[in-house]
């Protein structure tokens, strides 16, 4: 239950807990050393509050595609450099920079009705059906290898730097090495058993399961389910990490015509004034 602290409030509060207070200000450190964040305020830096829970949420990069004619993002790679974004409706991908503008580059898909997206070892590589297409930098065609002895049905690729990883929508997920050759099927039921799943990531740590609806689920590396998954703001079509040490997920929102970042932070959103109590925050410390 929230309770109110300041303009004569003594009550205490455990971490995690919110409360009202009479201020503004966006940190509020008390004698005792308690510390608040107001709603709406964000802590990236979750390290700095260990008892506090940090759950995922939209911030960061959050950029349209919509000037680009992308109704509907159907999936989002990261190349080192540039966000390139695969349209459904040309089956061409775009590339904008790491601050979401769009830089003038297209590349067009040498399948149609492509799925998935994934940029590693200088190559693009996306799937469809019972296929993995494979595509040079910039664009050149370079192999379509079957994987139809698995899947007819693939939804997303994903990799751990080394070997190859397929979702079907079976829920299935199976492993190839670098050259494509099967490895073994890594695990089964992936994702959450209310919804269709959609794609699939990896973080350099955890896997990462999204449905055709709101949840995203966590596996560690041996496809153990993990606590830690969270629900998007809207509907996605994809989501990939940079795999660049950072945990931030990006997704491509398909009703908003967007690609937005995800981050592991500590707050709340605002909830205004408490009956005349002040403002929302949370402790954090």
């Amino acid at each position: 239950m929230a309770i109110k602290l300041g303009g004569g409030g003594g009550s205490s509060s455990q971490v995690n807990e919110i409360v009202y207070l009479n201020d503004s200000a966006n940190t509020i450190t008390l004698d005792d050393e308690r510390v608040y964040l107001k709603g709406g305020v964000y802590e990236t830096n979750i390290s700095n509050y260990p008892d506090a829970t940090a759950g995922y949420q939209a911030n960061g990069v959050n950029f349209s595609v919509l000037g680009q004619s992308i109704i509907g993002p159907e999936a989002v790679a990261w190349d080192g450099t540039l966000f390139w974004v695969l349209n459904p409706g040309n089956n061409a991908i775009y590339s904008y920079t790491a601050s979401g503008n769009y830089d003038g580059g297209v590349i067009g898909c040498h399948l149609s009705n492509t799925l998935g997206l994934l940029f590693h070892a200088n190559e693009f590589v996306m799937i469809r059906g019972n296929q993995v297409v494979k595509m040079n930098a910039g664009g050149g065609h370079i192999a379509n290898i079957s994987i139809s002895s698995q899947t007819s049905t693939a939804v997303d690729i994903t990799t751990d730097g080394t070997n190859y990883y397929v979702l079907d929508s079976g829920r299935n997920v199976f492993k190839y090495n670098s050259s494509f050759a099967y490895q073994s099927t890594v695990a089964t039921g992936v994702g959450d058993a209310n919804f269709a799943v959609k794609a699939l990531t990896f973080d350099g740590t955890y896997f990462w399961v999204m449905s055709t609806s709101n949840p995203v689920v966590k596996y560690n590396s041996s496809w153990v389910l993990q606590s830690g998954g969270f629900n998007m703001q809207n509907i996605g079509k994809d989501i990939m990490s940079k795999r660049d040490g950072t945990s931030a997920l990006f997704v491509a929102d398909y009703a908003g015509h967007r690609i937005k970042e995800y981050q592991q932070i500590i707050g709340v959103a605002s909830a205004g004034s408490g009956g005349g109590a002040g403002l929302n925050y949370v402790r954090i410390k």
